[in-house]
């Protein structure tokens, strides 16, 4: 390596803008030749070059100075180069000049770089003796360099400006001789990186793709098929290009005996590749003879170019396994042609001339093309026994770690991984401690995924084990199927599925969006898949909400969490429409992988109002809440038969469904008297008007308790009655939190769990009890005077019960959440309220600026007490309702005149009536807004919680109920009679 090495600063008409380069310098001359590995090495050095690893090398050769190249092949060419080195991690290699095919790959990058954002290095290598301006390059220093300037010299060409790097090739000869002295290090430096050992271990193929090019292209063409360098020849660009393309669709392929081919040409062939060379080569000197009528081609030198060409198409395509030749045609109308995008004939030449099969699948694991492997596996052309189960593991694994999704899912659709065998403890172990493909912060800790996956009796480890075969993948998309309705939502069979499972949620876990899509379309339960997914991410945003380095992720895990509700709500949406009843039997089927729990659970813990507010659903809602009775049985005879019950035999109608507890025998056979009784007084819709009929006198009897006069040392009835009450409505509560939550939580997780699901309804539930019991206390176990008729416990406990009972009357509108128009307007009223208390800052400091500014004013003279504070605050906020105290500011009772006090009341009333009060306003049209968009989906979803609320309420409502909830906790698991089984 010589000691001349620097940068290049391009400019000129030909650079689109300053574009910089390095370069350089190496010996090519005998044996002092600088040897290539340390210039690849150079490249390579963080220090130095500091260039990425190449997955490919494709080094582009053809014409330079005789080049015509048709527009539309052009932009082809140019687009598939482009797709096939920013796609693979490639790197480019060309003669460095600005001019012919090398001017045309250095355009086309550019264009990648500046439009598509990608950097592809493209490195040149020159001849030093055919560099223009050679001269002005220093050691260690920047150039300025002209790339549109002329030399004036035949063989002396400028170097190209969109090239990134340049290795100059000196051969000691300054001269401009035409010959192409850098040929055999051009050659060298390509077999260098074949033998080169890159970190990721894999031998990195070169690819050589001719474009036109003359007899002088043939010698590179030949040296690369010696080194079984894989050879792609354009077609349409001319000259050489052509002429092989055309010898090679022209060939006789014959099968010899050991698989190979024979290659052969008939005369018409021969005559028709001469009419070929000629119309192809029109400017070629060494192929033409002078004469006294002109120049005319020389036959003889025309048939040695045949059998140059012959002879390099012979060695390319004779062996039937490994081909080193092919032929890219943008028009795809020559024979040889692989395909009509140049990534894809390039890739797959390297591909199919790799010597082994691990290899092939290699590379194409490093370009991320699934597609060639697929296509290699559906013609049968890879050799799938000659990968081990270990290799095809292994290669599962780099798929999975770098969410190559389209390998995952070759892999599986092929039976190349056992899924049963290769899902384990140990491989998922080793799978959640690779990095996530995004932001490091936002990676799940082990603690936080273990919680949010048992909070809803999900699994990350897998049970059972499987025997590979091959899957058939369900279609997400929402349209018609030709299979049934098994085909459509059993995706596989067998002990399998739970590899599936659990490594869909680590794809989850670990945001890998399109490989758990690909995951979760072999899932046997893909609803139930796509509802959990939600369900995990809704956990997983809850944990980074407000955080604010989290903010972008959030708003992604949002996003993802949507989408998945999306795809569940499209697959029920098919189903239902094929199949109705099926589909309503499949909301209320529990899945067997995700928690044991059923669609509408699952459904309900991400919030998916779309899911629940479809019409299937509504329809098993409404059944659910008549729990049995005919839903078409309307209020009037549901009340009179509360009231007067005998009535239950004529006005009430049972549907006599198939339930699980039935035999055949039962099946036909007309409802008994019991029965019917037993079904109407289970019914959720009875409670409802039980609780509220109950409710109601509760709230009678504690309104007349706390308004009447209160004895000491004693309680009256209605004040007993209240107590028993309240207690037995704190049990209700209770018990109905231990029927929702999963009886394998601990105590622990079970307030945990509760705590993180608490809600405005239930802060006030709490909070009642709480105030309540302080209340009742205060007014019997606090000592005071018995001879003062109204002691100051009692006071107090006034005030604790009157605050009570406002939260106690608050408590009884959930039940409004069953209107269709109440139920919204309460979601509303409660978001305006979240709403104004984070607007309620911004007010409190204006009071208390000009409360304190206004009490300095008014006040000068004021001494020390408490009472200051009262008054920062008691005026300004009376104020802002209409009420300005005029007098204290300028009347007759004004202690001191202060024209600023006025001025400040002023300005204090524009910022907070108009200019505060109308934000406001706008703030709570715009919740309107949003809720009244989705009023409909959000009365539905709050139905769906009303009914399974009322569903596990008891029969009997409190003060009377914990007699059945201590019969229900004791024989809810050994056989409760005919009755309780109705209700639980």
């Amino acid at each position: 390596m010589t000691d001349l090495c620097g940068q290049i600063r391009f400019f000129g008409p030909s650079a689109r803008r300053l574009e910089t380069a390095q370069y350089i310098r190496v010996n090519g001359k005998g044996d002092r030749k600088t040897p290539c590995k340390p210039v690849l090495e150079k490249i390579l050095s963080e220090n130095d070059w500091n260039v990425p690893p190449p997955n490919i090398v494709i080094s582009v050769t053809g014409g330079a100075s005789q080049f015509r190249f048709d527009s539309q092949l052009k932009d082809a060419f140019g687009a598939g180069l482009v797709k096939m080195a920013s796609n693979s991690g490639a790197w480019v290699v060309t003669g460095g000049e600005h001019s012919g095919v090398m001017k045309l790959t250095g355009q086309a990058l550019a264009h990648c770089r500046s439009e598509e954002g990608h950097s592809v290095p493209c490195i040149g290598i020159c001849t030093w003796g055919r560099v223009h301006m050679k001269d002005t390059l220093t050691v260690d220093a920047e150039t300025l360099y002209d790339s549109s300037s002329k030399s004036g010299k035949k063989n002396i060409t400028p170097l190209d400006p969109n090239h990134s790097h340049f290795v100059f090739v000196d051969d000691g000869i300054e001269s401009d001789s035409p010959k192409r002295t850098h040929q055999p290090w051009h050659g060298e430096f390509n077999k260098a990186i074949q033998n080169y050992d890159f970190e990721h271990n894999i031998k990195v193929p070169v690819v050589t793709v001719l474009v036109n090019g003359g007899k002088g292209s043939l010698d590179t063409v030949r040296e690369s098929l010696e080194k079984r360098v894989p050879v792609v020849v354009v077609k349409g660009s001319g000259r050489c290009a052509d002429a092989l393309a055309f010898i090679m669709d022209s060939a006789i392929r014959e099968m010899r005996a050991d698989g190979n081919y024979d290659l052969t040409w008939t005369e018409a062939d021969d005559e028709a590749i001469y009419r070929c060379i000629k119309d192809t080569f029109t400017s070629e000197n060494d192929l033409r003879t002078k004469t006294e009528t002109g120049d005319i081609f020389n036959r003889k030198a025309v048939e040695d170019l045949v059998d140059d060409l012959k002879t390099l198409v012979k060695t390319g395509l004779e062996s039937k396994d490994s081909p080193l030749l092919a032929v890219y045609d943008a028009f795809g109308k020559s024979q040889s042609s692989l395909h009509r995008e140049l990534d894809y004939v390039v890739l797959m030449l390297v591909f199919r001339s790799s010597k082994h099969v691990q290899d092939s699948v290699d590379l194409a694991l490093g370009w991320n093309r699934a597609d060639i492997v697929r296509d290699e596996l559906l013609s049968l052309a890879l050799n799938v026994e000659k990968v081990t189960n270990e290799k095809w593991a292994k290669f599962m694994d780099k798929a999975l770690e770098n969410e190559l999704h389209e390998f995952v899912r070759v892999f599986i659709n092929e039976g190349l991984v056992d899924m049963g065998k290769y899902v384990t403890t140990e491989k998922l172990e080793g799978l959640y401690l690779i990095q996530m493909p995004v932001n490091a912060a936002n990676q799940l800790q082990e603690r936080d995924r273990n919680n949010i996956l048992a909070k809803y009796g999900l699994s990350s480890t897998p049970t059972n084990g499987s025997q590979g075969k091959r899957y058939h993948r369900l279609s997400p998309t929402p349209g018609p199927t030709s299979g049934s309705q098994e085909d459509l939502f059993i995706s596989s069979s067998g002990n399998e599925d739970e590899g599936f499972h659990t490594l869909f949620l680590w794809a989850l876990l670990t945001a890998r969006w399109e490989v758990a899509e690909v995951l979760w379309s072999y899932c046997r339960e893909p609803i139930a898949a796509a509802l959990a997914a939600s369900v995990v991410l809704r956990a997983w945003s809850k944990r980074v909400r407000g955080h604010s380095v989290h903010v972008e992720w959030w708003t992604e895990l949002k996003e993802q969490r949507r989408k998945w509700a999306q795809r569940a709500l499209d697959l029920f949406s098919i189903y239902y429409e094929q199949d109705p009843e099926e589909a309503a039997k499949l909301i209320v089927r529990r899945a067997d992988h995700w928690g044991e729990q059923h669609l509408l659970k699952l459904a309900a813990e991400s919030k998916n109002m779309n899911f629940i507010a479809h019409e299937c659903v509504q329809k098993h809602l409404t059944e659910q809440w008549m729990g049995g009775i005919d839903t078409t049985t309307s209020t009037w005879k549901i009340l009179s038969s509360i009231i007067f019950f005998p009535l239950v035999s004529w006005l009430i109608d049972v549907d006599k469904q198939d339930g699980e507890d039935e035999t055949p025998n039962d099946m036909g056979r007309k409802v008994t008297t019991s029965e019917r009784f037993a079904t109407f007084y289970c019914s959720p819709v009875l409670k409802f008007w039980l609780y509220l009929f109950a409710y109601s006198l509760f709230l009678c009897f504690f309104s007349y308790s706390l308004m009447v006069r209160w004895k000491p040392n004693s309680l009256t009835g209605p004040d007993g009655v209240t107590l028993l009450w309240v207690v037995a409505i704190l049990l209700e509560d209770l018990y109905q939190m231990y029927m929702t939550k999963p009886k394998a939580l601990s105590i622990f997780r079970f307030c945990t769990d509760l705590l993180s699901s608490f809600n405005a309804f239930a802060f006030i539930k709490v909070f009642a009890f709480l105030l309540y019991f302080a209340g009742f206390v205060v007014r019997v176990a606090v000592p005071h005077d018995d001879d003062d008729e109204y002691p100051l416990n009692f006071r107090w406990a006034r005030m604790l019960l009157s605050i009570d009972i406002c939260l106690f009357f608050i408590r009884g509108m959930e039940l409004s959440f069953l209107n269709s128009h109440m139920g919204p307007k309460l979601t509303m009223i409660y978001k305006m309220i979240v709403d104004f208390l984070l607007f309620v800052g911004i007010i409190f400091i204006s009071l208390v600026a000009y409360g304190v500014a206004v009490q300095a004013l008014l006040y000068p003279l004021a001494d020390p007490s408490w009472s200051l504070l009262r008054n920062i605050l008691y005026m300004p906020y009376w104020q802002i309702y209409g009420e300005l105290f005029l007098d204290d500011f300028d009347g007759p009772a004004a202690i001191r005149h202060e024209p600023l006090a006025i001025i400040l009341l002023a300005a204090y009333l524009l910022f907070t009536n108009i200019l505060l009060l109308n934000l406001l306003i706008a703030i709570f049209n715009n919740t309107y807004e949003r809720v009244a968009n989705e009023a409909d989906s959000l009365w539905k979803f709050q139905r769906y919680l009303m009914v399974t609320t009322f569903k596990l309420k008891t029969i009997v409502p409190p003060p009377f109920n914990w007699v059945e909830i201590i019969v229900r906790i004791v024989l809810s698991g050994s056989g409760p009679d005919r009755l309780f089984r109705y209700c639980l």
